[in-house]
C-alpha cells in the first residue's frame, strides 16, 4: 500500500464511476417491461361453468373460490390446438385430486379436458 500513488486512486474513482453510471443507464434505458395478465379463464371443474377473473395487482390463488358457492374449484382452463378446454397440467394433479366436491365436469383426467356448460364466460372480479 506503501506505492499507492494519487493517480492510482484517480484511476479507481474513475473506473468506479464508469461502472455505476454504465449499469444505471443500461438498466435505465433497456426499454423491456413485463406485461402481466389481467384476467384469466378459469372452469367450474364441478358444475362446468366458465369464468373470465379479472385478476388483482397481487395475483389469486387455485384453485379459486367459486363466487356463488364458495368453493374452490375454479381451475385455469386453455383451448388446446383441437379446440377442447383443458387444465393445463400445472393444476391438472390438484384438480383430480380434489374428492368434495368431486369434479363433474372433468372429462378426462389424462388430458384435463373439461365439460363446459357454455363457452361464454361470465365476468367476475378477484377481490383482495
Amino acid at each position: 500500500m506503501d506505492d499507492l500513488k494519487p493517480w492510482h486512486i484517480a484511476i479507481l474513482v474513475i473506473g468506479l464511476c464508469v461502472l455505476t453510471g454504465g449499469v444505471y443507464f443500461s438498466i435505465r434505458s433497456s426499454g423491456t417491461t413485463v406485461d402481466l395478465a389481467e384476467s384469466m379463464v378459469m372452469a367450474d371443474v364441478v358444475s362446468g361453468e366458465l369464468f373470465e377473473v379479472t385478476l388483482p395487482e397481487r395475483g389469486i390463488t387455485i384453485p379459486f373460490k367459486h363466487p356463488t358457492t364458495g368453493s374452490y374449484t375454479l381451475y385455469p382452463v386453455a383451448k388446446d390446438e383441437s379446440g377442447r378446454w383443458v387444465i393445463p397440467s400445472r393444476y391438472l394433479g390438484s384438480a383430480v385430486a380434489s374428492k368434495d366436491p368431486k369434479p363433474l365436469a372433468l372429462k378426462d383426467a389424462k388430458s384435463g379436458e373439461v365439460t363446459l356448460k357454455s363457452e361464454t364466460p361470465t365476468k367476475i372480479k378477484a377481490t383482495k
